[in-house]
């Protein structure tokens, strides 16, 4: 992997002021939003929304948070956008990576909402595939944290991840020579810090 698709990676995480367990977007526009930005940004977009909030990651030379946090209130159901507030956080580069490496091992301190999370994001990965650089390192980063977890011991419901895994998971993001090529490039993700 060459160092450019790292050097544009940029994530903006919302998140409701206070717990809350309700969702920044409905699902209907979640799904809109997403089209929204993949049309404004381009394909190197992803996106996934959980009740802690909303992340979006992309690939862009230039840092889009403000647009992305202009658009998203469009895109609110109207009786939810009045009177809620966001705090939202962007990072760049490697920290994108480094964060969705720490909040993978974060969550799996909290079983329940860790396997939740999982199955929301494999069903996003198998939405939108991994045809773009962007959802090859995201992938990447996800497979690889859970591997680890599951072979530490560290994942309470290791083997219902991995029987999600292999129910959900096209096999596409299975068995992929590229995949292979793609990770042993990714190990040279920390030569770049």
């Amino acid at each position: 992997m060459n160092e450019a698709p790292i050097k544009e990676l940029h994530s903006v995480r919302f998140r409701n002021k206070g717990y809350t367990g309700k969702k920044l977007l409905p699902a209907d526009q979640e799904y809109a939003f997403l089209n929204f930005l993949i049309r404004s940004l381009g394909e190197n977009v992803f996106l996934i929304s959980t009740r802690l909030g909303l992340d979006i990651y992309y690939l862009s030379q230039h840092s889009q948070t403000s647009f992305i946090a202009k658009n998203v209130w469009l895109f609110q159901s109207e009786g939810d956008a009045e009177g809620r507030s966001f705090n939202y956080e962007e990072r760049s580069g490697t920290a994108v990576l480094d964060f969705f490496d720490k909040a993978v091992e974060s969550l799996s301190g909290h079983p329940q909402l860790f396997l939740s999370c999982c199955k929301r994001i494999i069903a996003r990965f198998n939405d939108l595939g991994i045809k773009t650089p962007l959802n090859q390192m995201l992938y990447t980063c996800f497979d690889n944290q859970i591997n680890r977890l599951i072979t530490e011991d560290r994942v309470p419901f290791s083997s219902k991840i991995e029987r999600l895994r292999n129910e959900r998971e096209q096999p596409f993001l299975k068995a992929n020579d590229a995949m292979q090529r793609l990770l042993q490039a990714f190990a040279s993700r920390d030569s770049i810090n």
